[in-house]
């Protein structure tokens, strides 16, 4: 059978084993304390950076609109717009007629220059035919006159 200083000295030790587990986790609930103050703290100075940052982000597009609606001011208004453009029209019709006419007259010129080049073309070649026939000839007659 166990003796009764046993025992007490059994109550005693887990008594102790408790009490140290105690201390130790209440050691672990103040640091996830400080940890967890320490995040708050710097969630709050990051949400008014964050602020900040939105402040001058809003003053910027503010000033963006601004330029946008001065830059919409100064177009051009449909009316006007509408102006030019028939004018614009109008005026490249008449140079488009132009250009076809004076390329016209640019191409018929080129053909009646080509057609004298060609006219020289054959004229050189059937001159040069005729000469090489007519060599031929006289170099086939001497031959036939040195023969005995």
């Amino acid at each position: 059978m166990a003796d009764k200083n046993t025992a007490v000295d059994l109550k005693e030790h887990f008594e102790r084993i408790l009490e140290e587990k105690d201390i130790a986790l209440k050691g672990l609930l103040h640091e996830k304390d400080k940890a967890l103050e320490a995040a708050l703290k710097a969630s709050e100075k990051a949400i008014a950076v964050a602020e900040a940052n939105s402040e001058k982000w809003r003053a910027n597009a503010n000033e963006w609109r601004g330029a946008m609606d001065d830059l919409i001011k100064g177009f051009l208004r449909i009316p006007t717009f509408d102006e030019f453009k028939v004018s614009t029209n109008e005026r490249l019709g008449r140079l488009e007629t132009k250009g076809t006419i004076d390329a016209g007259k640019k191409e018929g010129a080129q053909e009646s220059k080509t057609v004298v080049k060609e006219g020289w073309g054959w004229v050189v070649g059937v001159t040069g035919f005729l000469t090489g026939i007519i060599l031929f000839a006289i170099t086939l007659l001497e031959k036939l006159s040195n023969l005995p």
